[in-house]
């Protein structure tokens, strides 16, 4: 088993289009936290990676700042992202699209 946890990598994430009426995919930055099983396909457990436009939907609580000025090496597309740590989600490795950056510190 290859050790993705830690990382962050671009995910093709289905989500539901109120206004077309059906489901879509999206590439979004996830951060891996577990790995569910040990044979392929394996089920993942992320957290998502977001700019939140929106303040008002912030929760100062559970959502992680993360400055792009203070991690260059996480080459985040905007200044400022939030880890959405209350926004747990589970996905397939099959839609896995790339590996964006290990995140872990130290080998951690």
């Amino acid at each position: 088993m290859n050790n993705k946890v830690g990382c962050i990598f671009t995910v093709r994430f289905r989500y539901y289009d109120l206004r077309e009426n059906k489901t879509k995919t999206k590439k979004r930055p996830f951060l891996i936290i577990k790995e569910e099983n040990s044979t392929y396909p394996i089920d993942l457990t992320v957290l998502p990676v977001s700019s939140v436009t929106n303040r008002n939907r912030l929760n100062l609580y559970y959502d992680i700042e993360i400055n792009k000025n203070t991690y260059p090496s996480l080459n985040l597309n905007r200044d400022i992202s939030y880890i959405r740590t209350n926004k747990v989600q589970t996905i397939n490795e099959k839609d896995l699209i790339s590996k964006d950056v290990d995140a872990k510190v130290n080998g951690a």
